[in-house]
């Protein structure tokens, strides 16, 4: 099943254009200097429901997304200015963000991508790029959607492998730059993300049996989805009931 998931942060007032179904008033004061305006953010809404089999939450909090306001410099409007705040939540204490007229971009992420994989920590993102800054006006934009961007990797261990295998087993989740990520007893649980698959995914992974002296030889396998490479939004479930793991790709 397709992995539906996408969390959509209300951000109420964000500068942008009527042509963008915004909406915008003028500025009651003189507080804003000549050939600027306003930005006022309401409130944030998150749906967090993952598909997978069944529902998977991945429990994200809106209010600790990063929000970046970057302008998109014209020969009307060349300043090239940039805004970055560490929460969405940090964003909301101002009661207003004062900009250079212009066209801008404001996006919204979980986190900064990574070269390599993490644990539990999957990369949301989303964006407007038509976000125009009018003069001594306040403008909404109604909501940016993020939408799940890294591949995920479900190592799972079934009771029979447990009972046969030694938890000594060793497995790494490897990118096409061989930026990997190491997956052993203590990580049993927890689901690998990777934002960089250039180049493919592949697992390197050794177990031993309980009743052998030695540990199987390491083994390599390419996760692919119907034969294609993973992409953005792809979820791998890697089930090992034996030395070998079965793999679904959702």
């Amino acid at each position: 099943m397709k992995i539906l998931n996408n969390i959509s942060i209300l951000l109420f007032s964000v500068l942008s254009m009527l042509a963008v179904s915004c909406q915008k008033d003028e500025i009651g004061n003189n507080d804003v200097p000549e050939n600027y305006g306003q930005l006022s953010l309401q409130s944030v809404g998150i749906d967090d429901e993952i598909q997978v089999i069944g529902t998977k939450a991945f429990s994200m909090d809106a209010g600790t997304f990063k929000v970046e306001l970057k302008s998109n410099p014209t020969n009307d409007y060349p300043l090239d200015t940039t805004i970055v705040f560490d929460s969405f939540a940090e964003m909301q204490k101002k009661d207003f963000i004062v900009l250079p007229v212009g066209t801008y971009t404001v996006k919204a992420y979980s986190r900064d991508k990574v070269e390599g994989g993490v644990f539990d920590s999957p990369y949301f993102y989303g964006e407007n790029n038509n976000v125009v800054i009018l003069e001594k006006k306040i403008t909404t934009v109604p909501a940016i959607t993020c939408t799940f961007q890294s591949v995920a990797v479900d190592i799972k261990l079934t009771t029979s492998f447990n009972l046969l295998f030694e938890d000594s087993y060793l497995m790494k989740v490897i990118n096409g730059k061989g930026k990997e990520c190491t997956f052993t007893k203590e990580n049993n649980g927890q689901v690998i993300y990777f934002d960089d698959v250039d180049g493919g995914l592949k697992l390197e992974y050794t177990v031993k049996a309980k009743d052998l002296s030695t540990a199987y030889p390491t083994r390599t396998k390419e996760l692919t989805k119907k034969g294609l490479a993973p992409a953005p939004n792809d979820y791998y479930i890697v089930e090992f009931t034996g030395e070998n793991p079965e793999t679904k790709a959702l």
